[in-house]
Protein backbone atom coordinates (compact mmCIF):
# COMPACT_ATOMS: atom_id res chain seq x y z
CA UNK A 1 0.00 0.00 0.00
CA UNK A 2 1.55 3.13 -1.32
CA UNK A 3 1.14 5.92 1.37
CA UNK A 4 -0.99 9.39 1.10
CA UNK A 5 1.29 12.05 0.90
CA UNK A 6 2.09 13.85 -2.69
CA UNK A 7 4.34 11.74 -4.83
CA UNK A 8 6.30 14.43 -5.97
CA UNK A 9 10.13 15.98 -5.49
CA UNK A 10 10.39 20.09 -4.78
CA UNK A 11 10.20 20.20 -8.71
CA UNK A 12 7.02 18.75 -9.08
CA UNK A 13 8.48 15.51 -10.73
CA UNK A 14 6.90 12.48 -9.79
CA UNK A 15 9.40 9.80 -8.73
CA UNK A 16 9.16 6.20 -9.82
CA UNK A 17 10.32 2.93 -10.47
CA UNK A 18 11.49 1.12 -13.72
CA UNK A 19 7.44 0.07 -13.96
CA UNK A 20 6.18 3.12 -13.92
CA UNK A 21 5.14 2.95 -10.08
CA UNK A 22 5.23 5.86 -7.86
CA UNK A 23 7.87 6.04 -5.13
CA UNK A 24 6.91 7.97 -2.07
CA UNK A 25 8.16 8.73 1.52
CA UNK A 26 5.97 6.94 4.02
CA UNK A 27 3.65 9.53 6.01
CA UNK A 28 5.32 7.99 9.38
CA UNK A 29 9.09 7.93 8.15
CA UNK A 30 8.30 11.66 6.88
CA UNK A 31 7.22 12.40 10.31
CA UNK A 32 10.17 11.06 12.21
CA UNK A 33 12.75 12.95 10.02
CA UNK A 34 11.22 16.06 9.70
CA UNK A 35 10.70 15.64 14.26
CA UNK A 36 14.53 14.81 14.63
CA UNK A 37 15.78 17.47 12.12
CA UNK A 38 13.50 19.56 13.90
CA UNK A 39 15.57 18.33 17.38
CA UNK A 40 19.01 18.85 15.72
CA UNK A 41 18.31 22.44 14.96
CA UNK A 42 16.09 23.21 18.12
CA UNK A 43 17.64 23.38 21.68
CA UNK A 44 14.04 24.39 23.18
CA UNK A 45 12.82 20.93 22.14
CA UNK A 46 9.52 20.60 23.29
CA UNK A 47 9.36 17.12 23.79
CA UNK A 48 12.52 17.89 26.56
CA UNK A 49 9.84 19.10 28.78
CA UNK A 50 7.80 15.95 29.12
CA UNK A 51 9.17 13.47 31.23
CA UNK A 52 7.85 10.09 32.71
CA UNK A 53 6.93 10.31 36.66
CA UNK A 54 9.70 10.65 38.64
CA UNK A 55 12.42 11.90 36.37
CA UNK A 56 14.69 14.74 37.30
CA UNK A 57 15.28 18.18 36.01
CA UNK A 58 18.86 16.43 34.59
CA UNK A 59 17.20 13.53 33.11
CA UNK A 60 15.18 16.15 30.93
CA UNK A 61 18.57 17.92 30.03
CA UNK A 62 19.85 14.17 29.30
CA UNK A 63 17.13 13.58 27.17
CA UNK A 64 17.22 16.69 25.28
CA UNK A 65 20.85 16.00 24.68
CA UNK A 66 20.26 12.35 23.42
CA UNK A 67 17.43 13.94 20.99
CA UNK A 68 19.76 16.61 19.53
CA UNK A 69 22.57 14.14 18.50
CA UNK A 70 20.70 11.32 17.26
CA UNK A 71 22.59 9.70 14.43
CA UNK A 72 20.09 8.15 11.76
CA UNK A 73 21.31 5.86 8.98
CA UNK A 74 19.55 3.87 5.80
CA UNK A 75 20.19 -0.02 6.00
CA UNK A 76 18.62 -0.63 2.62
CA UNK A 77 19.00 -4.16 0.80
CA UNK A 78 18.64 -3.42 -3.07
CA UNK A 79 20.53 -4.49 -6.33
CA UNK A 80 19.96 -0.76 -7.62
CA UNK A 81 22.14 1.09 -4.69
CA UNK A 82 22.73 3.91 -6.92
CA UNK A 83 19.14 4.45 -8.26
CA UNK A 84 17.93 3.90 -4.66
CA UNK A 85 20.40 6.56 -3.35
CA UNK A 86 19.24 8.77 -6.64
CA UNK A 87 15.92 8.67 -5.32
CA UNK A 88 16.96 10.12 -1.96
CA UNK A 89 18.48 13.35 -3.23
CA UNK A 90 14.54 13.49 -5.29
CA UNK A 91 12.57 12.57 -2.43
CA UNK A 92 11.44 15.30 0.29
CA UNK A 93 9.73 14.93 3.45
CA UNK A 94 7.34 16.95 5.09
CA UNK A 95 10.02 19.94 6.63
CA UNK A 96 11.01 20.22 2.52
CA UNK A 97 14.41 18.26 3.38
CA UNK A 98 15.70 16.10 0.69
CA UNK A 99 15.26 12.43 1.90
CA UNK A 100 18.84 11.77 1.54
CA UNK A 101 20.50 15.10 4.07
CA UNK A 102 18.17 13.75 6.90
CA UNK A 103 20.81 10.79 7.08
CA UNK A 104 24.31 10.73 8.98
CA UNK A 105 25.17 7.09 7.32
CA UNK A 106 23.80 5.36 3.72
CA UNK A 107 24.52 1.60 3.83
CA UNK A 108 22.31 0.61 0.83
CA UNK A 109 23.84 -2.34 -0.92
CA UNK A 110 22.51 -6.02 -1.95
CA UNK A 111 22.77 -8.37 1.38
CA UNK A 112 21.96 -9.15 5.04
CA UNK A 113 20.97 -6.65 7.16
CA UNK A 114 22.96 -7.96 9.76
CA UNK A 115 25.81 -6.81 7.47
CA UNK A 116 24.75 -3.65 7.21
CA UNK A 117 24.30 -2.92 11.12
CA UNK A 118 27.87 -4.59 11.74
CA UNK A 119 28.97 -1.78 9.34
CA UNK A 120 27.49 1.00 10.47
CA UNK A 121 28.80 -0.04 14.22
CA UNK A 122 32.20 0.42 13.23
CA UNK A 123 31.42 3.10 11.76
CA UNK A 124 29.99 5.20 14.55
CA UNK A 125 31.14 3.27 17.09
CA UNK A 126 27.49 3.37 18.65
CA UNK A 127 27.05 -0.20 20.46
CA UNK A 128 23.60 -2.00 19.21
CA UNK A 129 21.81 -1.52 22.03
CA UNK A 130 21.59 1.72 21.60
CA UNK A 131 20.40 1.37 17.93
CA UNK A 132 16.93 1.74 16.66
CA UNK A 133 16.02 -0.40 13.75
CA UNK A 134 12.20 -0.19 11.71
CA UNK A 135 11.60 -2.77 8.72
CA UNK A 136 8.51 -4.17 7.45
CA UNK A 137 10.16 -7.26 6.44
CA UNK A 138 10.01 -9.75 10.18
CA UNK A 139 13.24 -11.58 8.73
CA UNK A 140 15.16 -8.44 8.51
CA UNK A 141 14.30 -7.65 12.32
CA UNK A 142 14.95 -11.27 13.55
CA UNK A 143 18.28 -11.00 11.55
CA UNK A 144 19.08 -7.46 13.41
CA UNK A 145 17.43 -8.02 16.85
CA UNK A 146 20.12 -10.64 16.96
CA UNK A 147 22.79 -8.65 17.39
CA UNK A 148 20.98 -6.74 20.40
CA UNK A 149 19.51 -3.86 18.17
CA UNK A 150 15.92 -2.65 19.40
CA UNK A 151 13.77 -3.60 16.72
CA UNK A 152 10.56 -2.25 15.27
CA UNK A 153 8.07 -4.54 12.74
CA UNK A 154 6.80 -2.13 10.53
CA UNK A 155 4.43 -4.53 8.48
CA UNK A 156 2.30 -2.00 7.20
CA UNK A 157 5.06 0.53 6.15
CA UNK A 158 6.48 3.25 8.89
CA UNK A 159 3.72 5.21 10.76
CA UNK A 160 3.53 7.54 13.55
CA UNK A 161 2.35 4.52 16.21
CA UNK A 162 5.89 2.69 15.27
CA UNK A 163 7.86 5.94 15.75
CA UNK A 164 6.88 6.10 19.01
CA UNK A 165 6.72 2.73 20.03
CA UNK A 166 10.23 3.15 18.96
CA UNK A 167 10.66 6.06 21.16
CA UNK A 168 9.29 4.40 23.92
CA UNK A 169 11.93 1.63 24.09
CA UNK A 170 14.21 4.69 24.90
CA UNK A 171 12.30 6.75 27.28
CA UNK A 172 12.18 9.26 24.68
CA UNK A 173 8.34 10.02 24.34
Amino acid sequence: MLPKRPTTNRKGMIVTDKKGTPITVFDGASYALTEINKWRKDKSNPKSSTSSSGSSGSNKGNMNSKMQHVKVAVASCTDEPGYARRCMDWLIVDDGSTLSSCFDHVEIRPGDKKNHFASLQRITGIPYEMMLFFDDYDLNIDSVSSLGVKCVHTPSGMTRERWEEGLSRFNLN
